[in-house]
């Protein structure tokens, strides 16, 4: 039972929150909870674990903010509001012929390089036949395949449909600014924020062309912030930086490139108060067969953080606050 004395009257007002419910009790502490989640293709599928494992210990957040892969999961999460539901459709979607199809090409190509093809992509294969098809015809594809496949996982619905709150990100190359999507259709706004620079054309959008949000942010703890969370969970899956051979300037391009954007990312996220790092950073970003073990390694990411996830968003203080709130009108009236 929360004790908490109200210095406004010089009372103690516990009587009155013992009169309310162990649930009624938990909302009043409770501060609005954001969960950002990041890109990193295959290995967003981390977060699917991360969702079972809150949902578990009854950490539903108020608000679900994603880039990326990460605004594919936050999205169907945020429409089914069912961990369940969310990792058997993502389950049987990554089985896809052409996300199948996607994982062997990658497999041709050096981890780093097939990173870079992931976040800045001029292509993903290496052979030259198919970089000259991609200087004739602009891109490897129109991206029709994978937006039937986000069709399939969110259902034609539309940001209103959902049960949470929920919002994600894409990067306007017109103009270079980060666009937030927060109403319309939802398979839509999802597909600009994964829409890989070189392999999707750019999506069109009034006087804005839009590619992959997670370029220009990769976990959109501001956003989330935003949008009023006051508790910001922030979930990093990105390609782990270790020592490597460089056999040429292309493979020193790529790797500082790859700095760049995780220092980039880092600063960025500074601003949430749980940033959790799931161990998936040596999964290749197109090893969609590793689902099983990307989700239990999302699991047991959460489960090391819950006692620190819980203490930061149920706050005796918040408590207090809220009550004070609650009994403040009640002064003035009367007295107009």
């Amino acid at each position: 039972m929360f004790d908490v004395q109200c210095s406004t009257f010089n009372v103690y007002c516990w009587l009155d929150v013992e009169r309310r419910t162990s649930n009624e009790i938990l909302d009043m502490a409770k501060k609005k909870f954001g969960l950002v989640l990041g890109g990193g293709g295959a290995r967003g599928l981390a977060h699917v674990g991360v969702i079972k494992a809150l949902e578990s210990a009854g950490l539903v957040p108020d608000l679900v903010v994603g880039a990326s892969m990460g605004a594919i999961i936050g999205g169907a999460y945020a429409l089914f509001a069912d961990s369940r539901k969310l990792e058997e459709k993502v389950l049987r979607l990554v089985r896809d012929r052409s996300i199948v199809k996607l994982e062997a090409l990658a497999a041709q190509r050096s981890e780093e390089e097939k990173e870079i093809i992931f976040q800045k992509l001029a292509t993903f294969v290496a052979n030259l036949y198919l970089w000259n098809l991609r200087a004739i015809n602009g891109f490897i594809t129109e991206g029709s395949q994978f937006k039937k496949i986000i069709d399939l996982l969110i259902e034609g619905k539309k940001f209103s449909d959902t049960k949470i709150k929920f919002a994600c990100t894409a990067l306007d190359i017109n103009w270079g600014k980060e666009v937030l999507f927060t109403e319309g259709s939802l398979s839509e706004a999802i597909f600009s924020s994964m829409a890989i620079p070189g392999v999707f054309p750019p999506v069109k959008n009034g006087d804005k062309l839009l590619v992959d949000g997670g370029i220009i942010n990769l976990a959109p703890v501001a956003v989330a912030k935003q949008l009023g969370a006051e508790v910001v969970v922030a979930v990093d899956v990105s390609l782990d930086i270790k020592p490597a051979e460089f056999k040429n300037g292309h493979d020193i391009l790529f790797r500082t490139d790859m700095i760049k954007e995780k220092e980039l990312s880092n600063l960025k996220m500074q601003a949430a108060e749980v940033i959790v790092r799931p161990d998936v950073g040596d999964y290749s970003w197109a090893r969609f067969s590793g689902v099983d073990s990307l989700v239990q390694k999302g699991e047991a990411a959460i489960k090391s953080r819950l006692a620190e996830i819980e203490k930061k968003i149920y706050s005796r203080d918040n408590l207090k606050n809220r009550i004070l709130n609650y009994l403040r009108p009640s002064r003035g009236k009367g007295k107009a």
